[in-house]
C-alpha cells in the first residue's frame, strides 16, 4: 500500500512531502522524501523499481488512492504488468492500513525529536528512524509475533544474521565526529579533534556508517569515524544552539 503526505516545516535540504509503503505480507515500511508534490509519483517509481532490483520478489500490486500526485506513477506500474488497486474518492474506509501506519510514524518521530531535543526541520531523519523502529519490532500482524524485518528476510532467503543491531543507538544521543586530518588546522596545536554532533540517522540496514546532525554547521554529515554519549541527552533546544562547541576528544 502507498501513501504520500505533506509535513510542515520544511526540512533541513528542503523537503515538505513524505511517500510512504508498507508491503502486506511482512508489514515492511518504506519512506521516501521529496522537495514538491511533482516529485512525489517519482519518487515512488524509483522505490518499486529499487525493490524489483533488490528483492527476488518482485513488486506485483499496488494500492493506493486518487490522489493526483501519484497518477504517474499508477499508469507507468500498469504499462508495466502490475495490478493497481484505487480507493474509491472519498472513501478513506479501505485505507485504513497505511493511514495508521502513517500516523504511527509521524507520532514516532515526534515523539523522538522532542525527546532528544532537535529541530523540527529534522523530521525526515526521524521518520526514517521510526521506519527502522517499526520494522525491527515484534509485529501482533505476523504469526509467531516475528519482526516484519525477520519476516521479509524469511521470505527472500536471508539469514536472520543479515539484519544485525549491535550498530544502533539512542535517536539523538551526543556524538563526537572526528575532524579529518585534512580538514585541521595545521598551525593551531590545541585544535580539537571531534566536533558535537547528534546521532540522526544509519547508512544501510547493518552497516557502521552513520547520520549526524552538527547543529554549528547546521548540517547532517555521514561518517563512520565516530563515538556516541547515550547517557548524555541534551536539554530541550540544544540541539537549536549554533554553533555548537567542538571537543578534544571523543
Amino acid at each position: 500500500m502507498v501513501d504520500s503526505f505533506k509535513v510542515e516545516p520544511k526540512s533541513l535540504g528542503g523537503y515538505r512531502y513524505a511517500v510512504h509503503l508498507k508491503e502486506l505480507h511482512s508489514g515492511y515500511h518504506y519512506i521516501d522524501f521529496t522537495k514538491g508534490k511533482e516529485e512525489v509519483s517519482l519518487a515512488l517509481t524509483r522505490r518499486l523499481k529499487w525493490i524489483k532490483t533488490q528483492s527476488t520478489l518482485p513488486v506485483q500490486v499496488v494500492i493506493g488512492d486518487n490522489g493526483t500526485e501519484l497518477k504517474v506513477s499508477y499508469k507507468e506500474s500498469k504499462e508495466e504488468g502490475l495490478a493497481v488497486f484505487l480507493n474509491p474518492p472519498y472513501t478513506p474506509q479501505p485505507r485504513g492500513i497505511i493511514e495508521k501506519a502513517g500516523m504511527d510514524i509521524i507520532s514516532l518521530a515526534k515523539a523522538a525529536l522532542v525527546e532528544a531535543g532537535l529541530p523540527e526541520f529534522l523530521w525526515p531523519w526521524a521518520c526514517k528512524h521510526s521506519s527502522l523502529i517499526n520494522n525491527i519490532l515484534p509485529s501482533h500482524s505476523n504469526e509467531g509475533q516475528q519482526s516484519p524485518a525477520n519476516k521479509l528476510c524469511d521470505s527472500l532467503g536471508m539469514t536472520r544474521e543479515d539484519i544485525k543491531l549491535d550498530n544502533l543507538y539512542t535517536f539523538g544521543c551526543r556524538a563526537y565526529v572526528l575532524i579529518p586530518k585534512e580538514l585541521r588546522s595545521q598551525k593551531r596545536k590545541l585544535a580539537p579533534n571531534t566536533e558535537v554532533g547528534y546521532l540522526v540517522g544509519y547508512v544501510g540496514f547493518s552497516s557502521h556508517i552513520y547520520e549526524v546532525y552538527i547543529p554549528g554547521r547546521r548540517k547532517v554529515v555521514i561518517t563512520r569515524d565516530v563515538k556516541f554519549h547515550e547517557n548524555y541527552q541534551p536539554k530541550q533546544g540544544d540541539g537549536q544552539k549554533e554553533p555548537l562547541e567542538a571537543v578534544f576528544n571523543p
